[in-house]
């Protein structure tokens, strides 16, 4: 899967590095080098939270403003989720068919790439197609998604 980081480049830095513990909140290993804690946490929390069909909590994890970076549309652009309100975080985590579990981060400049496993999402109707490796760019902001990039 391509990930789409420069689509939306411009977005800023971050000065923040990965804080020595983490406070049991998630497996170490889970943890790239300059990657925060934070991040992982929010990103961690997201992906836990959606495959649990936990829709509502899920949603708390996105920045408002915020937008959803899903690949391409069947014209080859951007398939871009602008995400305003409440109402469409639950409608961008409820435009996803599969639960994954987070395996891995690390920095791709401003933004913290994360590998998931994908698998079935409780309370989901869709179980085939939810297999196999996926990555998605986040840019993380005051502890909410503010780009998720696929």
């Amino acid at each position: 899967m391509s990930v789409l980081a420069a689509a939306l480049g411009g977005c800023g830095g971050s000065s923040h590095h990965a804080a020595s513990s983490n406070g049991g909140q998630f497996p170490r290993a889970l943890q790239g080098p300059s990657v925060p804690a934070a991040a992982v946490v929010v990103i961690k929390g997201w992906a836990d939270a959606l495959r649990a069909g936990h829709l509502q909590q899920a949603a708390a994890y996105w920045a408002l403003p915020s937008a959803m970076v899903n690949g391409t549309d069947a014209a080859g652009q951007l398939a871009v989720l602008q995400i305003d309100s409440v109402h469409e975080a639950l409608a961008a985590d409820a435009s996803l068919p599969c639960g994954a579990t987070l395996t891995r981060t690390r920095r791709n400049g401003a933004y913290v790439e994360a590998d998931f496993t994908l698998g079935a999402r409780a309370a989901s109707a869709a179980a085939s197609g939810c297999s196999g490796p996926a990555r998605v760019d986040f840019l993380i902001r005051q502890r909410h998604i503010l780009r998720w990039l696929r």
